[in-house]
């Protein structure tokens, strides 16, 4: 019998070592996230919108609104978080949030507003806004870098291209103007970290210590070049190759620019390959200066106060 209990013993002991390990486990994940969700047009009891954390570009956790528009994660790990919040119809709202063990956080009261729609019609890029051509989106904030401030933002489409127009103060001489898209509104074949983009002038000139919204994906960029009289381009931006940009410049582009008015035109066909679109698409603007840490305090969208170099939410549209 004496031999029977010597074998026991570090048995014993062996299994007590593992739940303690499975407890450190479960406390290294106890952080949580609460929020409520209201509608512009509707009611929480009857629509509910999808909630998703993610981190480096990848999904950690997803929750649906319930019908007071609650939402909770929890079992969250300690860091900093994206958290995206989706409903279609409604444009996308996003935020960061920091969170930490043991400490439920309650995050701002979010209101969903209702997604605008593109007009569908053809319009001549000329540099001059077209009569009936109506904002889609209006910065009101006020630029520190003198004559380089975004006013207005147009868009449209027809069965051939997609038209964008952004209206406000450019300099005809430095700094660039940078608007890159998310043709699908996916982030899974795009960027949202402007560092990793280089290779020659365009690639030079997007490159910027910026990033969006990790649900965001950068497929396509315009830049405008320094001078607005030459160098600018449209170019498709590969996920797995985001040096080489100025290798991969769309041919079917058309590109008119003053120092009041950038405009351009994009081949729906050279974008998508057929006449399948998506829902909708998502982009982001901002003017460069003259190194990675050199751009204006104002973009599109322009959110709360001075851009500092971080996205919280991108502009969304339907076709």
């Amino acid at each position: 019998m004496k031999y029977i209990y010597f074998l026991l013993i570090p048995a014993l002991f062996f299994l007590g070592s593992c739940e303690e390990n499975t407890t450190q486990s479960v406390f290294d994940h106890n952080a949580s996230l609460e929020g409520y969700v209201l509608f512009e047009d509707g009611s929480p009891d009857t629509l509910s919108a999808e909630v998703s954390a993610s981190r480096n570009n990848l999904i950690l956790a997803v929750t649906q609104t319930d019908t007071c528009g609650y939402y909770l994660m929890e079992e969250l790990s300690t860091g900093e978080y994206y958290i995206s919040i989706a409903l279609a119809g409604y444009s996308r709202k996003s935020f960061s949030v920091i969170l930490t063990n043991d400490i439920l956080v309650t995050a701002d009261t979010l209101t969903m507003e209702p997604m605008a729609s593109m007009q569908m019609a053809t319009r001549v890029v000329d540099g001059v806004i077209d009569g009936g051509w109506l904002p889609v989106y209006t910065d009101d904030h006020v630029s520190n870098w003198g004559p380089n401030d975004f006013e207005e933002l147009y868009m449209a489409y027809d069965d051939e291209y997609l038209y964008i127009a952004v209206t406000g103060a450019f300099s005809t001489s430095d700094n660039t103007v940078t608007i890159c898209i998310d043709k699908d509104d996916s982030a899974a074949t795009g960027i949202y970290n402007f560092m990793q983009v280089s290779g020659g002038d365009i690639g030079d000139h997007i490159r910027k210590e910026i990033t969006a919204p990790e649900t965001f994906g950068a497929d396509i960029a315009f830049n405008s070049g320094w001078s607005l009289a030459g160098g600018e381009g449209v170019v498709s931006i590969d996920k797995d190759n985001p040096s080489a940009v100025d290798t991969a410049m769309l041919e079917d582009v058309v590109i008119s620019m003053n120092s009041s008015v950038i405009e351009f035109a994009i081949s729906l066909q050279e974008m998508y390959g057929s006449p399948n679109l998506p829902e909708q698409i998502s982009l982001i603007g901002y003017i460069g200066g003259g190194d990675n840490l050199n751009f204006a305090n104002d973009v599109i969208p322009q959110g709360g106060g001075d851009f500092g170099g971080t996205f919280l939410e991108v502009f969304t549209i339907g076709f």
